[in-house]
């Protein structure tokens, strides 16, 4: 049995940083990430990186972005 992990698959070609719509890079979704476990507001973030607070959200609830670690 081999012991694999969810990065050694394949992404579907439209996945992150392959969307053509795709407003966030990996590293701008980790900065993300990082900024609001240090306390920053969605509000402020999504401003900063020009998306909705919604989509912000989404990214650290790690609803959308899963595969960025």
């Amino acid at each position: 049995m081999s012991t694999t992990t969810m990065t050694q698959f394949a992404l579907p070609p439209s996945v992150g940083e392959r969307n053509p719509a795709a407003l966030l890079t990996a590293d701008k979704v980790r900065a993300l990430r990082a900024a609001h476990a240090a306390g920053a507001q969605l509000c402020y973030l999504a401003r900063a990186f020009g998306i909705s607070e919604r989509a912000a959200r989404h990214v650290v609830q790690r609803t959308t972005w899963r595969h960025v670690d």
